[in-house]
């Protein structure tokens, strides 16, 4: 679990990325599903941080952090 001082302003700023453009067209992130996720440590039906393992992809419901969909632009990052 994420334990540094300034994770809960990620976690925060995070949640004001709600959606990622994929090839040419706008998906709303997918939030967790776990009761507190085991990589970034949100809760349940909060956006995952940027680049949590666990995230699914909104176009083809894999892994978000290596699926093969094309990304228009960079995801905003959340290095508050």
């Amino acid at each position: 679990m994420p334990t540094s001082k300034n994770w809960p302003a990620k976690i925060a700023a995070a949640q004001r990325i709600k959606t990622v453009n994929l090839e040419g067209a706008v998906y709303e992130r997918t939030p967790s599903v776990w009761a507190r996720c085991p990589d970034c440590a949100v809760a349940a039906g909060q956006l995952h941080v940027v680049n949590c393992d666990q995230e699914k992809c909104p176009r083809c419901r894999g892994q978000f952090l290596s699926c093969l969909c094309k990304m228009d632009g960079e995801v905003e990052s959340c290095s508050a």
